[in-house]
């Protein structure tokens, strides 16, 4: 499980990616920024990522809010 998972937002959809213990990268591209997508990356962090993991995003505009209230 990582520590980190990473999100790049822009206004219709957000990708997110997490290091491996290999060093090799998880990645998830194009989730809708909607509810819809918001309940997709809860399910991806429950299979990909443990308690205590921290979401880090890029704050564009205001196109990440949703998302970062929703986490």
């Amino acid at each position: 499980m990582s520590i980190f998972v990473g999100v790049d937002v822009a206004k219709r959809s957000f990708d997110i990616a997490t290091t491996l213990p290999n060093g090799k990268k998880r990645t998830k591209a194009k989730l809708p920024n909607d509810s819809a997508g918001f309940a997709q990356f809860s399910d991806w962090l429950e299979r990909h990522a443990g308690p205590g993991t921290w979401i880090v995003m890029e704050a564009t505009g205001t196109y990440h809010e949703a998302l970062a209230e929703h986490c």
